[in-house]
């Protein structure tokens, strides 16, 4: 591992004032030191939107707190053809829910409360916090509540409430709660009574149903159980008195167990046993936990509390999301939302590996290993391609593929079948867009540069390359008379024009794929014709370019990289959705920095939707780095975390403001290219074969009051 330090000689302009980030007077004192860290985000109830409360997850299950919905990895229900509506989706599991009540409008939230009052998430122990005063005829208790999902135990969900009677007599505090035996995502209803006595579980103070998904993927219904604990209905507490109760749910699929009602109840019994003993140290184990997990790789910021705040929340929030020993992938909403469907994009490999990939590489390779224990599926993919209703493959192409070709799907769920469908009909991403297969690759051959993991190349790494490349081969089609190939009728990036021929970006991951097939094989010792064919079809593969000005920009001489042939479609009004061909030089590497990149940040920008998906201006700030236009990158670096929302730092699809506003809540994504922006591009950082290069940029550039960026602990070799 390394570390690299960017120590800043100035001050930027904006700056946040700790003094409102940090309210002294009316946070929590014990908080207060941990909010200044920057590991701690804090929230007035009154003044936090719904819509962005912040999760806890530990990449196995997760919800948003205080939702109606939990969510487990791997967990959905819907066939992958869409035949009755929506494809399939994350399964929404009703939670059973315990709250203490309060008069309705009552000041719980009082700013003359002794102790503190609001909400917080610190990031670094995964943990969203809540004080709060005076419940129903309990006037002069303070109330604690705090959720999170068990580092160490995937199937836990965790909420625990500590009362503390600060009043001079006897109070009474009242506890509701509420849970469903039913979903319309599953066939389910409650376990049976003689289950429950089994495991030493009364039914009276147990919650638990079991059931199975209502419709498979592909055929595979899902079975899940969960259990939870019932609480009392009121507690008693002395004067100066004090209580701690726990409700708990324990969630368990067939995914995981062969018997998922008995393991819910053992786990349920465990640690509610005994007066719960078992959890007086859950909490610690937990957060020792994720102090290890931050250890292993963080981004340290100094000077501006704003920033460091936004880092620390935007990693939480991908990491929450997946474990090393769960390979069930990411999603642009995170694990605690059925966003985008809970399904798997591109956004996987490209925008949130990279982070991952140098923090935490253990939680990259389990990116990777979703991508390949799917494989199956993007076989037969890959050989339906041109058939009625999938994909589009030119004519001959179905002649040429290998049996051994991999086509992973623009969408996918658990099996890795294609469920980009809805009502039986794919839509235009999923015929178009195949660039996917390609990111995949170049996430492979980082993790390769990265690690130099032999045997996770030879039985991973290789057999992805060579599928991923198969494709490749036959999909492109020759130019007669020429040594040059085209791919047609395709959708880059930008998702606004398609079909469109020789995407600028399909055309370089494409080039990639063939390359590290090459590339992999021969460290491994495999020769033969097929790499032979794959190089010589990399190399005939042109990436555009046009040796003139970009349209309407007769100013801008040397070149530029015009999306795709024949770009723009319409040249009186060129437009893009997100970033598409700024991508080329970086993460792709498929062009060098240069005048013509220049170009192409110059050209794009302006004819970029402002209101587009967040990673795009993180990608444009770690051009303008590259290029050493240090006054552009300013306004793109800030832009680039636009998006993550007050006061929790919970990323939006969309900025504020905008007619489409949210989005995809929590958008991950958008975390992700921010986080690259920081690693990649305030320290130059590249992958590259022959090592880790770096061209660190002055401090400045970012234009944030930071006075020093540090990149711990970054995973190599």
């Amino acid at each position: 591992s390394c570390l690299v330090a960017l120590a800043a000689r100035s001050r930027a302009a904006f700056v946040q004032d700790p003094a409102q980030l940090c309210p002294r007077g009316q946070m929590p004192p014990e908080w207060h030191p941990r909010c200044l860290s920057g590991h701690l985000l804090y929230g007035r109830p009154d003044e936090v939107d719904a819509r962005l409360m912040p999760e806890v997850g530990n990449g196995h299950v997760a919800r948003k707190v205080k939702g109606p919905d939990i969510f487990a990895a791997g967990l959905y229900n819907g066939d992958a053809k869409g035949s009755t509506g929506e494809s399939s989706h994350r399964a929404r599991l009703p939670p059973y829910n315990v709250w203490v009540k309060f008069d309705e409008g009552s000041a719980q939230e009082r700013t003359d409360a002794e102790g503190g009052w609001g909400y917080a998430l610190d990031v670094e122990r995964a943990v969203f916090m809540e004080r709060s005063h005076d419940p129903m005829e309990a006037r002069g208790v303070q109330v604690d509540q705090t959720w999170y999902a068990p580092l160490h135990e995937p199937t836990l969900l965790v909420h625990e409430i500590r009362l503390w009677n600060r009043a001079g007599e006897e109070r009474r505090v009242r506890l509701e709660q509420w849970g469903a035996a039913e979903s319309p995502a599953f066939d389910m209803g409650l376990a049976p009574r003689e289950r429950l006595l089994a495991h030493g579980l009364s039914p009276s103070d147990t919650h638990a149903v079991q059931g199975g998904t209502r419709v498979g993927e592909v055929g595979n219904r899902t079975s899940v159980a969960l259990a939870a604990n019932r609480a009392p209905d009121f507690v008693r507490l002395r004067a100066g008195g004090r209580a701690t109760l726990y409700a708990l749910t324990v969630v368990v699929t067939s995914l995981n167990s062969t018997d998922p009602t008995g393991d819910a109840l053992e786990t349920l019994g465990r640690y509610t046993s005994g007066g719960s003993a078992a959890m007086a140290s859950a909490f610690g184990a937990h957060a020792d936990a994720w102090r290890r997990r931050s250890e292993e790789g963080r981004v340290e910021v100094e000077g501006d509390l704003a920033l460091a705040q936004v880092v620390n929340a935007s990693l939480y929030y991908i990491r929450s999301s997946i474990r090393e020993d769960w390979p069930h992938g990411l999603s642009p909403g995170g694990l605690a939302s059925n966003g985008y469907s809970g399904h798997s994009f591109w956004d996987m490999e490209t925008w949130m590996s990279p982070p991952l990939l140098m923090l935490e590489p253990a939680t990259a390779r389990s990116v990777l290993r979703y991508r390949f224990d799917r494989r199956e599926r993007a076989r037969e993919k890959a050989r339906a391609c041109g058939s009625p209703l999938q994909s589009y493959c030119p004519p001959g192409y179905q002649q040429r593929v290998a049996p051994g070709a991999l086509m992973f799907p623009w969408e996918s769920a658990h099996t890795g079948a294609d469920v980009q469908y809805w009502g039986g009909k794919l839509g235009p991403w999923g015929r178009y867009e195949q660039h996917i297969s390609g990111d995949i690759a170049l996430a492979a051959r980082q993790y390769w540069y990265v690690t130099r993991d032999r045997e996770w190349l030879r039985d991973i790494g290789l057999p992805l390359a060579n599928g991923t490349a198969s494709f490749y081969v036959a999909r492109v089609e020759w130019r007669a008379d020429t040594d040059a190939f085209d791919y047609k009728q395709v959708m880059g990036p930008d998702e606004y024009s398609w079909p469109v021929d020789n995407s600028g970006y399909t055309n370089a991951v494409a080039q990639i794929a063939l390359r590290f097939a090459v590339e992999a094989a021969a460290e491994l010792g495999h020769r033969g014709h097929a790499y032979d064919d794959f190089k010589y079809k990399a190399d005939g593969l042109r990436v555009p370019e046009w040796p003139g000005a970009p349209p309407g920009h007769p100013e801008l001489t040397g070149g530029y990289h015009p999306e795709y042939q024949g770009f723009p479609k319409d040249p009186q009004r060129p437009r893009a959705k997100q970033a598409d061909a700024i991508l080329l030089a970086y993460p792709l590497g498929a062009v060098d920095a240069g005048k013509m990149v220049a170009n192409d940040l110059e050209f794009y920008e302006p004819i970029t939707d402002p209101t587009g998906p967040a990673m795009t201006w993180s990608m444009f700030a770690i051009g303008w780095l590259s290029v050493g236009n240090y006054e552009r990158s300013v306004p793109h670096f800030r832009k680039g975390f636009h998006n993550a929302q007050p006061p929790f730092g919970v990323w939006t699809e969309y900025p504020a403001g905008a007619k489409n506003f949210p989005g995809c809540v929590n958008f991950i994504t958008g975390a992700g290219g921010f986080l690259q922006s920081l690693l990649f591009g305030t320290s130059g950082m590249r992958i590259r074969a022959d090592g880790l290069h770096f061209d660190p940029a002055p401090p400045s550039a970012a234009g944030t009051a930071a006075t020093r960026l540090t990149l711990h602990s970054l995973h190599y070799l």
